[in-house]
């Protein structure tokens, strides 16, 4: 099993070198941002008011589906955060309490169902009511 393990890290490592997405190995969330490390050894400081979208998304693997959230900031670039990323439950819960995003129960499971769509979208800035 680590054998597939040890590939499914290097075909979302792949994935991600391929996309405009950073790989991200922690990210610590305040009141008004975050601090997110990349694996490059960056830290990126964003700001929450600059959080345009979150989604959930799985990635096809080998022997299991990788499941994370990307978060798209307006001037910061886009981010894949995994579960297994130091901060991850932190930010889940951010996105659903600060930003009115869909709570992590909702979406987790329904992006686990091999029937659903590969991506759910977790928060809208353009679907905020006022």
């Amino acid at each position: 099993m680590k054998f597939f393990e040890a590939l499914n890290s290097r075909v979302i490592a792949l994935i991600l070198k391929k996309s405009d997405a950073f790989e991200v190995l922690s990210i610590d969330c305040g009141d008004k941002g975050a601090g997110i490390k990349t694996s490059t050894g960056d830290m990126i400081f964003v700001q929450w008011s600059d959080l345009v979208e979150a989604i959930g998304i799985r990635r096809f693997a080998y022997a299991t589906d990788n499941i994370s959230l990307l978060l798209v900031f307006q001037s910061a670039g886009t981010f894949e955060i995994l579960p297994s990323c130091n901060g991850w439950l932190d930010l889940c819960s951010r996105v659903e309490h600060q930003h009115k995003g869909m709570p992590l129960q909702h979406w987790y499971p329904k992006i686990l169902d091999k029937n659903a769509p590969v991506a759910i979208e977790a928060f809208n800035r353009n679907h905020i009511k006022k």
